[in-house]
């Protein structure tokens, strides 16, 4: 190893990114992006100019391993150009010479950003939407002009009396440094020159609340004896004695030193380690151009890789060590061809710039991107949910390579992502991506049809894996208005029909997949609010960074009016029916009033789905009964709305609206025994609803829902044993077999709390349910096995077949 110091100016005339330039140090390939945030460029300055020690900068031949934040925060520090030129700069560097110092700060660092050109608190959170709307008034900002043409240049630091731009102070400190003059000729020389550049600054960009230049002058004198140290400071450089071609312990060095500070993910790490042993390949530059428009690189390229190393099926998470193995496997001789075939099909993937990828990702976005969803939904299916990502890119990769014919429209591949990604419970939802991704990658040799993909999707319902969405909201049982009393909740009518569905998306969860209720059904308004969202960069999905805010549309503080209602309100208002996405100023603006200009304003009213009776609605009118089931009424009534628009979007799976072969012989069996069992003339048809009480739920022969559930039975009340005579059959989609079960069960009144759980179920014989296999396709012969069976089991003696 070898040691040498380099001073702050050198560090800052570095050009780490541009290869064809000439600099000391630059980045490899292995390094991740920027990942500081303001507040600790802030504090790495604060820490230059009272001389702290930063740490060493890990250099390999001219490649620097270790210090990238740091010195791209020390080249911020001299960014002049960044203020100057026509650009509007991403970020700008204030000092505020005026900073009294406090316990966690000596100098009054400030950092300015596009996403909040007022600054940050130096006490860390952000400013309320108040004191941004007076840095916005100082700044000559109409609220009404779009953020992304906002210059933040014609702003200052928030709560600051003398903020200069720091790369101003930082050219000037310079300027007197070779002159042979003295230390007071030199202040004067850093004072005047301050003055002129931030004269210019001013007049470029004018703006009231700019310190007085005289006073500005004026502190650049006192503080010239503290700043000038900033030119003798010393970075400590160790050159390490490592061969670039030892790939791995490049990969060991550059995982250890990232152990502390900002944690770096395995993600990232996977990522270092894909660039650095195939950056002859270029795959970095090609990764990070097709991802700019839709994700971070690294996740892209974890949907790339985990594509092409799927199997039966989809591959889990892809790790640093993962990629070193298939790089060994590929450049061995007797590596496994099996890799070797997955390298090669990667490699090939990103050949000709990347041509394959820009295809298959241009295929996604034909189906995620459109006049129904936001790319917003496209992104944060592919940050939250990448195995189903992964399922969009294989379907793509099968219509790019026509190794499978797939006959999906655009609108059903959109509804089928949606449908999966919302629609199906959290723990269930990876089991319904791989069941999917298994069945369809066995269709190699037929095609991939809508029909196909529609019967996958019935058996992850009859498993419980997936919800039905309800065809007709207005009518839940849970919505009438005799069940809307002091007790409601919606979680009641979780086991009612379609039940499951309508609770998982009515009650709001800013971090559940119900939000993405909001984002279909207000498609139009989402897109005209925030036209340049760019949903690829994870930092403006913060809540202090993104444009939206959840509102409130009947404000949460009027609860307090509720009375003996209170409850109810509250279930009420926190449902996803009282919420909308809109801007956050707007939101903050509007605070708990009732006023809703902005949702009237030119076609909100109609892309918000808000009706214009909530303006009759007040806090007080919160303290009777008749004012609260106004307000559910209306509220309920949007979210049918909300529902309604997500439910068309889902409308070409077609789910409910056909049974597959398999439940139609089932559907068939059952209602043949009814017409044949003696005695069951009057029997009814039962699904077995979820949850612990194990409750059956009636309902008629043209029901759809209750045929797609996986146990239904036919069955008549036994008044003298208190129980239901009737035979069941479950639909086990796992080898498609059936499970028919017949017997004496417990009353659909009845819960298992009732009686002994033992006793809840007689069956007709000593043996467990008698298993019919259906992988012979030979339905009719099914049915008649079936029959046959329970005919010859059961206490009922069957009519003749004549009958």
């Amino acid at each position: 190893m070898k040691y040498r110091t380099m001073k702050l100016k050198e560090i800052a005339d570095c050009n780490l990114r541009d290869k064809n330039a000439e600099s000391p140090i630059r980045l490899p390939d292995i390094q991740r992006g920027l990942v500081w945030k303001p507040r600790q460029v802030e504090l790495l300055w604060d820490s230059l100019l009272c001389g702290y020690p930063i740490g060493v900068l890990m250099i390999i031949g001219d490649e620097l391993f270790d210090g990238q934040q740091r010195v791209d925060a020390i080249i911020k520090g001299y960014d002049i150009a960044g203020i100057s030129e026509k650009e509007i700069p991403e970020s700008i560097l204030w000092l505020d010479l005026d900073f009294e110092k406090t316990e966690s700060r000596y100098y009054g660092f400030r950092m300015t950003t596009k996403s909040h050109p007022w600054g940050y608190p130096a006490d860390g959170g952000t400013y309320p939407i108040k004191e941004r709307r007076e840095a916005m008034s100082w700044a000559g900002i109409d609220g009404g002009t779009p953020k992304d043409a906002w210059d933040i240049r014609r702003f200052r630091p928030y709560k600051s009396t003398c903020a200069v731009p720091f790369a101003i102070i930082m050219d000037a400190l310079y300027r007197g440094e070779a002159m042979p003059v003295s230390e007071d000729e030199r202040r004067d020389i850093f004072a005047g020159s301050v003055l002129d550049k931030f004269s210019d600054f001013v007049s470029e960009y004018p703006n009231a609340e700019m310190p007085d230049i005289n006073h500005v002058e004026e502190r650049c004198r006192e503080l010239y004896g503290d700043l000038s140290k900033i030119m003798r400071y010393e970075v400590l450089e160790c050159r390490m004695d490592i061969a670039k071609d030892d790939l791995q312990k490049l990969e060991l060095f550059f995982n250890r030193i990232n152990t502390g500070g900002t944690p770096i993910t395995q993600e990232e790490l996977a990522y270092s380690a894909i660039k650095l042993y195939w950056k002859e390949n270029d795959i970095a530059r090609i990764n990070g151009r097709i991802a700019a428009s839709c994700m971070s690189e690294e996740r892209f390229a974890q949907i790339v890789f985990r594509t092409y190393c799927s199997k039966e099926n989809i591959r889990g998470e892809i790790s640093a060590k993962d990629i070193r193995k298939l790089r060994d496997e590929f450049e061995s001789e007797n590596g496994n061809s099996e890799s070797k075939d997955v390298v090669k099909n990667i490699l090939d993937a990103y050949d000709h710039d990347g041509a394959i990828l820009v295809a298959l990702q241009r295929q996604v976005d034909d189906w995620l991107v459109g006049d129904a969803l936001p790319c917003y939904v496209r992104t944060e299916i592919a940050y939250k949910e990448p195995a189903l990502y992964v399922l969009l890119f294989t379907l793509a990769r099968f219509v790019y390579e026509k190794s499978v014919q797939v006959c999906l429209s655009d609108e059903y591949v959109r509804a089928l992502a949606l449908y999966v990604y919302c629609c199906c419970e959290k723990r269930n939802r990876v089991k319904t991506v791989q069941y999917l991704y298994k069945n369809i990658c066995r269709c190699k040799n037929r095609i991939v049809n809508e029909a196909v993909v529609s019967e996958l999707l019935c058996d992850c319902i009859l498993d419980g894996l997936a919800e039905m969405p309800h065809p007709n909201v207005c009518d839940f049982v849970g919505f009438r208005p005799e069940t809307l009393s002091k007790e409601w909740n919606i979680d009641k009518y979780c086991e009612e029909p379609y039940g499951r569905s309508v609770c998982h998306m009515f009650n709001y969860d800013p971090n559940g997949r119900q939000m993405m209720l909001l984002k279909v059904a207000e498609h139009d308004a989402f897109t005209a609010f925030f036209p340049g969202y760019n949903p690829a960069r994870r930092d403006l999905w913060d809540e202090t960074n993104r444009p939206w805010d959840d509102d409130h549309i009947v404000p949460k503080n009027w609860i307090a009016y509720g009375g003996k209602w209170k409850m109810f309100c509250e279930r009420i208002i926190w449902s996803m029916g009282n919420f909308a996405h809109i801007p956050f100023e707007k939101n903050r603006e509007k605070s708990d009033r009732n006023d809703w200009t902005f949702y009237e304003e030119g076609e909100n009213a109609e892309n918000l789905h808000f009706d214009a009776d909530m303006k009759n609605l007040t806090a007080e009118s919160l303290s009777d009964e008749t004012g609260v089931k106004c307000m559910a009424e209306l509220i309920i009534g949007r979210f049918c709305k909300l529902y309604g628009a997500f439910v068309t979007v889902l409308k070409p799976l077609g789910l409910g609206l056909k049974l597959n072969p398999a439940l139609v012989a089932r559907k068939q069996i059952l209602c043949e025994l009814r017409n044949r069992l003696r005695g069951f003339s009057d029997a009814k048809f039962y699904y077995v609803a979820d949850g612990r009480k194990g409750r059956e739920v009636c309902f008629d022969v043209d029901e759809e829902f209750g045929w797609m559930q996986q146990w239904v039975l036919v069955g008549v009340k036994n008044e003298m044993k208190d129980g239901l005579d009737c035979v069941t059959i479950g639909y086990c989609t796992d080898g498609r077999t059936y499970a028919v079960e017949t017997g004496i069960r417990k009353n659909p009144d009845k819960d298992f709390s009732d009686m002994d759980r033992k006793e809840w179920w007689v069956l007709c014989d000593d043996r467990d349910c008698k298993r019919f296999e259906t992988e012979d396709k030979d339905l009719d012969g099914l049915c008649k096995n079936v029959i046959d069976w329970v005919a010859k089991e059961s206490y009922w003696r069957m009519e003749s077949a004549d009958k």
